[in-house]
C-alpha cells in the first residue's frame, strides 16, 4: 500500500510524469490481487441491507436486500461489483433472487483525504431468476440507482 500511496503523490505532483492512465494501471494491478478480500469485506459492510419501498409497487414487493457482494472486477480505475439481490414480496408474492451488476470508476486522488471513492456507479445489469417483468426490473434498477451517491466514499481508517 505504501508504494501505491507514493506512486499516488508522484502522479499528483508531477502529472506530466504519471499520467491518470498510469495511476490506473497500477490500481488496478494492486486491485486485482485483493479483490477476493475486497469482496468480503464489502459483502461484511452491506450483506442483509434491506430498503423498503415507499410507492405504489409494496404490493407486489415491499422491498430490495443486499444478500451478498460477490467478487469485484477491477480493471484499472473501473470496479464492477456484482451482488446477489433480492426483490422481497409482498401480500403472499414470492421473493425474487437475482444479479444486480454495479460500475464506477475508483477516485485515486481522492485518497489524499485518506478516502476510497468510486463515481459514476450505476447498475450496468440486473438478471433475476424468475423475471418479475420488465416494469418491475426497471423499477428495480432505477431504484438501484437512486440510491447509489456520486461518488461513493469511505474512510481509510474507520
Amino acid at each position: 500500500m505504501k508504494v501505491f500511496s507514493v506512486l499516488c503523490l508522484l502522479a499528483l505532483f508531477f502529472p506530466s510524469v504519471y499520467s491518470q492512465d498510469f495511476v490506473c494501471n497500477i490500481f488496478g494491478g494492486f486491485g486485482s490481487r485483493k479483490e477476493e478480500q475486497i469482496g468480503q469485506a464489502l459483502s461484511a459492510i452491506l450483506e442483509g441491507m434491506t430498503s423498503d419501498f415507499e410507492s405504489p409497487n409494496n404490493l407486489v414487493y415491499s422491498s430490495l436486500r443486499i444478500d451478498e457482494i460477490n467478487t469485484p472486477d477491477i480493471n484499472g480505475c473501473t470496479v464492477t461489483v456484482p451482488a446477489d439481490i433480492t426483490l422481497v414480496g409482498a401480500n403472499g408474492n414470492p421473493n425474487q433472487p437475482g444479479v444486480a451488476t454495479i460500475q464506477g470508476t475508483f477516485q485515486w486522488a481522492r485518497l489524499f483525504l485518506l478516502e476510497i471513492c468510486v463515481s459514476g456507479l450505476e447498475v450496468k445489469e440486473l438478471d433475476f431468476d424468475n423475471s418479475p417483468g420488465t416494469f418491475f426490473e426497471d423499477f428495480a434498477k432505477s431504484y438501484i440507482n437512486g440510491q447509489l451517491d456520486d461518488p461513493e466514499c469511505t474512510p481509510i481508517f474507520g
